[in-house]
């Protein structure tokens, strides 16, 4: 027979959760969304010298931002090795907006669909 509290005790002991998904970073994540301290610490981490990043990353921010470029080969200011570079171990894919909600009040609400691929992997 189980006494009063051993009972009490087991069952204040919390339910383990189990995630259905685990994430799977892309192999090649994208730049959009960096700030331009992450971009030039990501230009850093590919080899990029120090002199340079300023630089680089004032560019990329600039056909990202304000030109709005899909893809690397587009930054004409860019070198072609420097793009080549970038190519390899970086995207500017954007997620997009798989469905719209708007409110009575004007709020929208927007479930979107991340680059490149599922970074999600079922079972874990």
């Amino acid at each position: 027979m189980t006494s009063s509290t051993e009972a009490g005790s087991a069952a204040s002991v919390p339910l383990e959760k189990i995630a259905l998904e685990a994430y799977v970073p892309p192999a090649r994540p994208s730049l959009i969304g960096l700030s331009r301290a992450e971009i030039a610490d990501r230009l850093g981490e590919i080899g990029v010298a120090p002199a340079q990043r300023k630089m680089r990353t004032q560019q990329l921010w600039h056909w990202i931002y304000f030109r709005g470029a899909k893809s690397f080969d587009e930054m004409t200011n860019v070198s072609k090795e420097m793009r080549s570079e970038l190519e390899k171990h970086f995207t500017v894919d954007r997620p997009e907006v798989a469905a719209e909600q708007i409110s009575n009040d004007g709020t929208r609400k927007w479930l979107l669909r991340l680059p490149s691929g599922d970074p999600h992997q079922e079972g874990a």
